[in-house]
């Protein structure tokens, strides 16, 4: 799980810094280029070093706090407060990301945008459910990299045709 995460936020990253994440074959190389990357690459490394998973969740949770921060940078929408906290009743700390999902997305002003948001999935307790990108839920080069696959696998998974049909590179 620690590794699929790290995996998760190093994608975050490229979505971040703007750029392209390419298929798994050249993902730490590209990511290494990044910017962001060198706070992300110990805090990630640590993680998946740890023998316990306290280390674990404390490295994950700093990582995501660097990301956090990096989306603040953005000025896409109003800053969140990077910190970890409590996932519900539980023993766990987490970033809580679905604060930055609903910052981001409430801070969309067109109105054809806002109604895709909305369509995606809904609400879910007053915050924005979104299914993401195919690439999240998908890793397969051949679809990743066939501009007709990845339609068809977007539309099975429920994405808009835009958004599992856009060109790479």
């Amino acid at each position: 799980m620690t590794a699929r995460i790290a995996r998760d936020q190093i994608k975050l990253a490229f979505l971040i810094e703007r750029r392209w994440a390419p298929y798994s074959k050249w993902l730490g190389r590209a990511f290494s280029e990044l910017p962001v990357s060198s706070q992300l690459t110990p805090l990630l490394q640590a993680a998946l070093n740890a023998d316990d998973w306290r280390d674990r969740e404390t490295n994950l949770c700093a990582a995501s706090s660097v990301l956090a921060n990096a989306t603040n940078r953005l000025g896409l929408a109003e800053s969140i407060d990077p910190s970890p906290r409590q996932f519900f009743d539980r023993d766990i700390r987490v970033l809580g990301a679905a604060r930055v999902v609903e910052t981001l997305a409430r801070s969309v002003t067109d109105p054809e945008v806002s109604r895709l948001i909305d369509s995606l999935g809904g609400r879910l307790v007053g915050m924005h459910r979104l299914p993401g990108s195919l690439d999240q839920a998908l890793d397969c080069v051949d679809v990743l990299t066939n501009r007709e696959l990845r339609r068809k696998a977007g539309q099975t998974l429920g994405l808009p045709a835009g958004d599992a049909g856009r060109e790479r590179g």
